[in-house]
């Protein structure tokens, strides 16, 4: 079955914004390979969704690899929905509200 694919616009206007927008001031490669990583992660979500276990009830994560972030997403039957760009220290109650509002 083929599911349709989807990212929650905040996903990309202000979670994956504020994250380049942190590394800027760091080192202006860094934004340029935190996205290679951010498209990495949705590659991997879309082609093999359902092997990525379940990270809290209803939803999903894949960790980014050179980066300290998780991309957050939702699997039903038609859809993949990405629903959040989370760096991994933040609290999983907090996460879990974002995944909660953005579905």
């Amino acid at each position: 079955m083929s599911r349709s694919f989807r990212v929650h616009p905040e996903v990309v206007e202000s979670d994956l914004a504020d994250a380049v927008s942190y590394y800027r001031d760091i080192d202006e490669a860094l934004p340029g390979r935190l996205v290679e990583e951010y498209e990495a992660g949705l590659r991997r979500i879309a082609a093999h969704p359902t092997l990525l276990a379940e990270y809290q009830p209803g939803w999903r994560r894949v960790l980014l690899a050179r980066f300290p972030y998780l991309l957050a997403f939702v699997v039903s039957e038609e859809t993949i929905h990405v629903v959040g760009l989370f760096h991994t220290r933040r609290e999983p109650a907090m996460m879990a509200g974002a995944v909660r509002d953005r579905r």
